[in-house]
């Protein structure tokens, strides 16, 4: 009766609120003002003025969202049983000094909600201004604006490291590139300062990007494309509550970005190392295929290893990590894409103690695991919110944190150590995307996600052996892996006689920890703004 009564009041809450539609319409339009009036100063040789107005509703069968609902929206959809929501974003570019070299571009996106509170909040906003050999970006960048390499594809989950689940983080970045006709292959090298929210146990935290790619083509026909990378994220700097600063001294900075030890050997920051390797393969380079038939497929095999400290450098965990493969067919139509992943986080260098310990002084005393073990990735003893923005996992979205097992009704808080609960995970995804007709888009994504918990939570403790280790009957609530399932099914339309598009999303959850389904539409109005 009160699944009865709920469902009934979050249909009555979608379809009852015309008047926060039109509310919502007429700030969208104050914002396309706002954002156009501050680009007009620009003055340059070409202009591509864009704006996007996006409204919607989405349902769940119960008080959460569905995981492909909550999670790669970039924060937006809060996670609520049901919500309307409007949101506009406007972008703008301008050519400056008369030169193609240079160009400054700018955007804008707001989004407001009316659920059981109205909200408002500013998506994306960020300035910027590059030219071929640089680009500086300031601001809150979305993450397909700053996919680490030029080449590398914009996933729509992302990877690893950057994924576009959380919120955009306030950056000042920078990345320099080489010229385009040099021998040894392009280099792109990143460097971005971000600020993480206040609320948090330690206060205003910094976060730190730093990336290295590198892109090889043996010869401009050639059928291969080889690229690599290194990126390094970190946590480091913030306030205690009792404002005392982590961080005080220039110096400071250097050791965060060479992992040199503070006074305390783990002060300099919390440390994340992720190394990269991928290769695209174009098909008609090899066989020769006329234009119309393979020559547009591409096939994608990408390898992304993850450590939380330098044992990644060393290759010593080949284990964990993300592996993609993916045939790509440019021309979109009747298949785009297909692909596979497998992600494995499971073995974290082992459940073996990070350091000896005078309870723990040897290996056999280790219960014969070497010591350097528990990486506990995302997580960090210092900073207890880990690698999140706004509550959000900043890499892939499966992994479990203590704001979404409390959501989704799971009182774990007796194995909490870390805000993140479940980062010992293995996963299958497959994904395909085609277009049966030019104006109509299908996506179907699904993941089969293994969570074990963490050693932490298994074992009582980052410097413990108890927990399981010493009662077999310890009532860990991952003892036995627990597997969920999600599925996604999109559509997309695409209106021929004006800018307009309509979707229709539904999900599914189900398997050991909760079930839940949902639905979602949305409409999006794509005006044509003047250029020059």
């Amino acid at each position: 009766m009160d699944s009865q009564a709920g469902s009934a009041g979050g249909w009555k809450l979608i379809c009852g609120n015309t008047f926060e539609i039109i509310q919502a319409i007429l700030f969208s339009v104050f914002l396309i003002f706002l954002g156009f009036f501050s680009f007009s100063r620009l003055k340059g040789q070409e202009r591509s003025p864009h704006a996007i107005l996006s409204l919607g509703a989405q349902q769940s069968t119960q008080k959460f969202l569905p995981f492909y609902h909550h999670s790669y929206q970039g924060g937006i959809l809060r996670n609520k049983k049901a919500a309307l929501w409007a949101g506009l974003q406007a972008h703008y570019e301008d050519s400056l000094w008369n030169s193609h070299d240079f160009l400054a571009e700018g955007e804008f996106s707001g989004y407001m909600t009316r659920d059981q509170n109205r909200q408002f909040w500013i998506q994306n906003a960020y300035l910027g201004l590059s030219h071929p050999l640089a680009e500086i970006l300031v601001g809150k960048v979305p993450y397909i604006r700053t996919k680490a390499f030029p080449d590398y594809p914009i996933w729509a989950w992302g990877d690893l490291a950057l994924s576009p689940h959380a919120e955009p983080i306030p950056k000042l970045g920078l990345q320099l590139n080489t010229p385009s006709g040099f021998r040894l292959g392009t280099w792109h090298l990143h460097v971005r300062h971000g600020w993480l929210e206040n609320a948090r146990p330690v206060r205003m935290p910094y976060w730190h990007e730093r990336s290295l790619w590198w892109k090889f083509q043996p010869r401009v026909q050639s059928p291969w494309i080889l690229y690599a990378g290194v990126q390094h994220h970190a946590l480091w700097g913030g306030s205690l509550a009792s404002g005392e600063r982590l961080h005080k001294r220039a110096e400071d900075v250097f050791k965060v970005l060479f992992f040199q030890p503070g006074e305390d050997p783990n002060v300099a920051g919390s440390h994340l190392v992720f190394i990269n390797i991928g290769s695209y393969f174009k098909f008609s380079e090899v066989w020769g295929l006329p234009k119309d038939g393979f020559t547009r497929h591409v096939l994608h095999v990408f390898y992304q290893l993850i450590a939380e400290d330098k044992s990644g450098l060393q290759f010593a965990n080949m284990r964990n990590g993300l592996f993609r493969a993916s045939l790509q067919n440019n021309s979109q139509y009747p298949l785009a894409l297909l692909g596979y992943e497998y992600l494995n986080t499971s073995q974290q260098s082992g459940p073996g103690l990070p350091d000896p310990t005078s309870a723990y002084p040897s290996r056999e005393a280790n219960y014969g695991y070497p010591f350097g073990g528990r990486d506990n990735i995302y997580n960090n003893y210092l900073y207890p919110r880990g690698y999140t923005y706004r509550g959000l996992v900043i890499g892939d979205p499966v992994y479990l944190t203590a704001l979404r097992s409390q959501q989704i009704g799971l009182d774990l808080d007796e194995h909490a150590d870390g805000f993140i609960l479940s980062n010992r995970i293995r996963a299958h995804r497959v994904y395909l995307a085609t277009y049966p007709w030019p104006d109509l888009s299908i996506n179907l994504n699904y993941t089969r996600a293994t969570h074990l918990g963490s050693y932490f939570g298994r074992y009582e403790g980052r410097y413990n052996w108890d927990g399981q280790a010493k009662d077999p009957d310890f009532p860990y609530f991952f003892s036995s892996p627990k597997v969920q399932h999600h599925i996604q099914l999109r559509l997309e339309k695409s209106m021929g006689w004006a800018p307009l598009s309509t979707s229709l999303s539904f999900a599914w959850d189900g398997g050991d920890m909760y079930r839940n389904s949902g639905i979602m539409a949305g409409l999006r109005y794509m005006p044509f703004l003047p250029s020059r």
